[in-house]
């Protein structure tokens, strides 16, 4: 296991704890995709050192380690807005088509 991966895991664990006692709190786990998903960005955690993004897909949050300076460009896009992940920690805004 590697450390960001260990990172991961604790945010995880601790956000089902959290869950378990108080309402409102969505269910986490850990982003384990093959290939690319498209989801909403729900925002960068730092845990231990490590970065950590959020998306959230229907009524969970999928938390996903990611290099810095994919985290530095996601600090440009707004929360909510559609993004595609891959499992190889590669996140990037989704165009819209335009019609």
């Amino acid at each position: 296991m590697t450390v960001g991966q260990a990172a991961a895991e604790k945010y995880v664990a601790e956000r089902e704890a959290m869950r378990l006692k108080a309402s409102g709190v969505p269910k986490h786990r850990l982003y384990d995709q093959e290939g690319r998903t498209t989801a909403a960005y729900a925002g960068i955690r730092q845990v231990e050192g490590e970065t950590l993004v959020l998306l959230k897909r229907d009524e969970e949050i999928l938390v996903l380690r990611v290099a810095a300076s994919v985290a530095e460009r996601l600090k440009r896009v707004a929360i909510g807005e559609t993004v595609t992940a891959t499992a190889k920690g590669r996140v990037a805004r989704t165009k819209a088509r335009k019609i």
